[in-house]
């Protein structure tokens, strides 16, 4: 990262930590994020409170888990789904294109809708915890089922967008939990380079239209 990209990246941070979710001032962080072709993308440089790591390479992780194969797939499957859930929802226009959900069952459960985490206890298409199913309204034993699941992960990604204000918070405390923005831990970093290439590689032409 060049040094401006990294004092950017550095003000991003602080920033995703000292405004609260209710401080009104929170909507000057999504300059962080811009609109292609369509889709709302975010910057490269783009500020989450975790470690940065300069020698990630989120392209390669796609490849050798070949997650760019599946794409496709998950985009013919279940973008109608969550189209459907993100209108009767109302929730934030940045996520009713399907791009970031997308990306994210893509990554969590390569679109199996009985994935299963058993050693972090997670399940379904968007890795769901039962602690968070309740929290969002959603049974916990119904969480292998993919309409309870979308619902559930969109509700609860939607709820970080509204707390943080900015996509790549939101990402990251999706994946790695809220606290996650309070420290420098690189996971958070890896967790959001891996959804923003997912992003782009769909972008890119790996997506049925």
């Amino acid at each position: 990262m060049r040094p401006l990209s990294f004092l950017l990246f550095c003000g991003f941070v602080a920033a995703a930590i000292w405004f609260s979710p209710k401080d009104s001032q929170q909507k000057t962080v999504c300059a962080t994020e811009k609109m292609v072709a369509g889709k709302e993308k975010v910057q490269e440089n783009s500020g989450m409170a975790c470690g940065y790591d300069p020698n990630y390479d989120a392209k390669k992780w796609l490849k050798d888990n070949k997650k760019d194969k599946l794409i496709s797939d998950i985009y013919v499957t279940y973008d109608e789904r969550i189209k459907q859930i993100c209108m009767s929802e109302n929730v934030d226009p940045r996520l009713t294109n399907g791009y970031v959900i997308r990306a994210i069952i893509n990554r969590e459960s390569s679109g199996d809708s009985l994935a299963e985490n058993k050693n972090d206890p997670s399940y379904g298409l968007m890795a769901l915890k039962p602690s968070t199913a309740q929290e969002m309204k959603v049974s916990p034993d119904s969480l292998k089922v993919p309409y309870w699941n979308l619902l559930a992960g969109i509700r609860y990604l939607n709820k970080q967008l509204k707390d943080f204000g900015n996509m790549p918070a939101a990402i990251t405390a999706y994946g790695c939990g809220p606290k996650s923005l309070g420290n420098l831990n690189p996971k958070g970093f890896v967790y959001f380079k891996q959804i923003q290439s997912l992003m782009d590689a769909e972008d890119n032409g790996s997506s049925a239209e």
